[in-house]
């Protein structure tokens, strides 16, 4: 006759059901209610306590392959972020929810340790939940922090020598105070009594520039080399 070559027909398997392990407290295996195999031949009884085990039915093994699968369906759904992050929490968990049932269906429906599968299936859908979340609120924030930066970026308006960053009156024209940048030499003319002008060249800033409705109005000229000015127009 053929030896079997199947494991299970080699081993036999039991709990412990000893309640009382003499001092009033059941046996460590008995309270875990651990399923242990013993050889066929040898003694059935607990390994821990050595009393009789109650026979009962091998565990179901766990179909790592099916598993894999499910979980290598997820990372790949998973690496679509952009898709998670448009479609929200409830398309990607119901996408994982389907990939999981063709999985499982495409196996025949009638796998080993299909309870066990099932399990870890749907802690995969949790895990994808909790993360389509974290990344939600992520994009969220981030969405948030870009308006907020837009919001309160200055205006950056051309002048006839450069630019001006600050606030602006409804007209879209310079109005209040910000920073004079300038780019190209530029005479400027200080409007006083004497007909003065000032040479403007590449590189100076004019710091706290008071503009009027466009009108540059005072600030303090910064030179390239480090020198300042103090810049009044008019009077």
């Amino acid at each position: 006759m053929a030896r079997s070559n199947n494991a299970r027909d080699r081993y036999m398997y039991g709990i412990c059901t000893n309640r009382d392990n003499g001092d009033g407290k059941p046996c460590p295996k008995c309270a875990e209610k651990t399923i242990q195999q013993i050889r066929a031949g040898k003694d059935f009884v607990c390994e821990e306590c050595g009393e009789n085990l109650t026979k009962v039915a091998p565990p179901r093994a766990t179909n790592w392959a099916l598993i894999g699968g499910i979980a290598a369906a997820v990372i790949v759904l998973g690496g679509g972020g952009a898709y998670f992050a448009f479609s929200g929490e409830k398309a990607a968990t119901e996408t994982v929810e389907t990939v999981v049932k063709d999985t499982i269906a495409s196996s025949g429906g009638s796998l080993e340790g299909k309870e066990i599968v099932e399990q870890e299936a749907e802690q995969l859908v949790t895990e994808v939940e909790d993360s389509v979340k974290v990344s939600t609120q992520e994009d969220t924030k981030s969405t948030d922090v870009a308006e907020t930066v837009k919001k309160d970026a200055p205006t950056r308006i051309n002048l006839p020598y450069g630019y001006f960053e600050g606030p602006t009156n409804g007209s879209g024209k310079p109005n209040g105070i910000g920073i004079a940048y300038v780019t190209k030499g530029y005479s400027l003319d200080l409007k006083n009594r004497d007909k003065e002008t000032l040479d403007l060249k590449p590189g100076d800033k004019i710091m706290n520039a008071k503009f009027k409705d466009g009108n540059l109005q005072q600030g303090e000229l910064q030179r390239k080399d480090g020198t300042r000015k103090t810049i009044q127009i008019g009077g």
